[in-house]
């Protein structure tokens, strides 16, 4: 252990034993082809094509795989009855009569109702769920939410939503049928040339789909990249600044952040636009600036010991005090703060 945060000379001596809490938060970002816009959670995504050289007779691949399902998408309007604004923030969670949940997608501020005609304004989103259930009729979302004097209702039904779907594949037992000897180079060879196309920044995406194979010798594949390093920046950059926001002013962040890309779901088929999930976790501790510091100082300062450590306590991120006052007999702290200095324990 070592002391951090030491604050004047004195001889009475304040030390705070401080709590480390983890911290963990989702994110969504959306990988584009396109031009990506930081500032919208976009990060960039592209296809690669390889084929193997081609040497003798085609084969029909008869291995399936399936694709991710798709989310349905559409609007809701949110009406303000109360006489004054109200807002609706992103990613607030509306259920359907038939159970399917919807997230708004942006934040909204509703005007105040005047009594005869209620202030309203429509925002979009999409659904939790995948799939063609997803599909949601007009008016399944119909009724009071969120806050007092709020109604939500989609007057159109959403769409998109789609089912997966099965698409073929080269199988082992395609090669094999043709020539155990060879069985499972091609893969190897697609992913290699897949592999030299990368940036050191990317990720694969998508896993490699062959359309078609060439016994002995090619495959024709693509698989969808995206770019990893701008995605942990973005959701690095979010996470610090929501840690700073939820946790308060005397906490910082300590160590690493871990993030990791949970869920990719197809949103977009015709433009391979993918809706990326993605977690942050890390550890914040207590800490306190010089500004802090001397503000405590003043306001235990003359204070008996006992109501100096209940003061203490009472900060969020304090889970003990240890006070050695001026001498042994003393029952107080001096009346003069620039006698105490308050000490922050830390751990190396």
């Amino acid at each position: 252990m070592f002391l951090a945060q030491t604050y004047f000379h004195p001889t009475a001596t304040v030390t705070l034993f401080p709590t480390q809490k983890e911290v963990s938060q989702t994110y969504s970002f959306l990988a584009v082809t396109g031009t990506a816009d930081p500032g919208q959670h976009q990060v960039s995504s592209r296809l690669l094509t390889v084929t193997t050289p081609t040497k003798s007779e085609t084969i029909k691949t008869t291995g399936l795989a399936q694709t991710p399902p798709i989310q349905a998408q559409g609007a809701v309007i949110f009406y303000n009855q109360a006489p004054y604004s109200q807002t609706i923030e992103a990613g607030t969670v509306l259920t359907g009569s038939d159970g399917i949940q919807i997230v708004t997608d942006e934040t909204v501020t509703i005007a105040p109702g005047s009594g005869a005609i209620n202030g309203s304004a429509t925002v979009s989103a999409h659904t939790l769920q995948a799939g063609r259930q997803a599909n949601i009729a007009p008016l399944d979302i119909n009724g009071f939410c969120c806050v007092a004097g709020i109604l939500a209702k989609n007057t159109n039904g959403f769409t998109g939503g789609e089912d997966p779907k099965t698409y073929p594949i080269v199988s082992q037992p395609d090669v094999n049928a043709a020539t155990k000897q060879l069985a499972g180079t091609l893969d190897p060879l697609a992913k290699d040339a897949i592999g030299k196309q990368m940036k050191a920044t990317e990720q694969i995406l998508t896993p490699l789909k062959a359309t078609q194979a060439q016994v002995n010798v090619s495959e024709t594949c693509t698989s969808q990249v995206y770019d990893d390093a701008a995605l942990q920046e973005l959701t690095r950059s979010q996470f610090l600044r929501d840690v700073a926001t939820q946790a308060g002013a005397d906490f910082i962040p300590k160590g690493a952040v871990a993030i990791a890309l949970e869920k990719a779901t197809l949103l977009d088929k015709s433009h391979n636009a993918y809706h990326l999930s993605v977690t942050a976790t890390g550890s914040v501790i207590f800490h306190l600036s010089k500004a802090r510091l001397a503000t405590l100082t003043r306001q235990i300062a003359g204070k008996r010991l006992d109501q100096a450590q209940r003061v203490l306590l009472q900060l969020q991120g304090v889970q003990g005090v240890y006070i050695r006052p001026l001498s042994s007999s003393d029952s107080s702290l001096p009346t003069d703060p620039s006698q105490i200095a308050i000490l922050v324990m830390t751990s190396s």
